[in-house]
């Protein structure tokens, strides 16, 4: 009865292709060829044309994900001290000019998202490493990209994931979906070290008041109650507020990696 009944259902979408739209008519496709899938990747319109091929569509995501863009934290407290120590035992006016230290790679082991970059490097290799010898691994490794400024350029790969964006009309845009880079573990935990350098560094110079972003207990909540508290108390003795809002598209994928 329930294999009569998939039939009848496909046979009812079937005939529904001659009368509905273009656009209606790959969300009918998907959900008969994938009907496990709510949504995939479908058609894309360029320049009043769907393109259907699975290459045509990677490259038309790629020029507007990638080559469009191109053109166009957390320091605990003993962490601190840390830095502190280690720039008084190097001799250094800066904890940016100092070797990075063991106590700092230690720091990184069990952090960042469990999925290889390009490389194929995933965290569970490092963190289930015998301890001690990673460390001195890392260490040197490390160091001497901190010393010689050269980044890897294994480590300025990326691998790209498209991902629909949830509750969109129709998804035969590029702009419907966003895209996940994912690159080297070895690179996001060496930049976590230098994020924490620079932030311990930065904060000694003394952060501006109204700064939220990357700060420890600081998020864009409060950043909102602080606008709403701004606004209200200016309501109240019958003032004006005014607020100028900057919105940068693609900032975090207009980052050229290679470069």
């Amino acid at each position: 009865m329930s294999r009569e009944a998939k039939q009848q259902w496909i046979q009812r979408e079937l005939m529904r292709l001659e009368r509905v739209s273009q656009q209606e008519k790959w969300k009918i496709i998907n959900r008969l060829t994938t009907p496990d899938m709510q949504i995939g990747i479908q058609p894309i319109l360029v320049n009043g044309q769907y393109v259907f091929k699975e290459s045509e569509i990677l490259n038309e995501m790629q020029c507007y994900h990638i080559e469009k863009t191109r053109q166009s934290f957390d320091t605990d407290c003993d962490l601190t001290v840390h830095l502190e120590q280690a720039k008084h035992r190097y001799c250094e006016d800066s904890i940016l000019n100092c070797h990075i230290t063991d106590k700092e790679i230690e720091h990184t082991f069990g952090t960042c998202s469990r999925t290889p970059g390009p490389d194929d490097i995933t965290t569970l290799m490092l963190d289930n490493a015998e301890r001690q010898t990673m460390v001195k691994c890392l260490s040197k490794l490390w160091n001497e990209v901190w010393i010689t400024h050269i980044m890897p350029n294994k480590w300025k790969l990326e691998q790209r994931f498209l991902l629909p964006k949830a509750g969109k009309e129709h998804y035969n845009a590029c702009n419907s979906y966003r895209t996940v880079s994912v690159t080297s573990i070895l690179g996001k935990r060496l930049e976590k070290i230098m994020v924490r350098r620079l932030v311990y560094q930065t904060d000694l110079n003394g952060f501006d008041d109204n700064q939220f972003a990357y700060l420890q207990q600081c998020s864009s909540t409060q950043a909102v109650l602080m606008l709403a508290n701004m606004i209200k108390s200016n309501m109240i003795q019958n003032k004006t507020t005014g607020a100028l809002f900057f919105d940068y598209t693609e900032a975090f994928g207009s980052v050229t990696g290679t470069s």
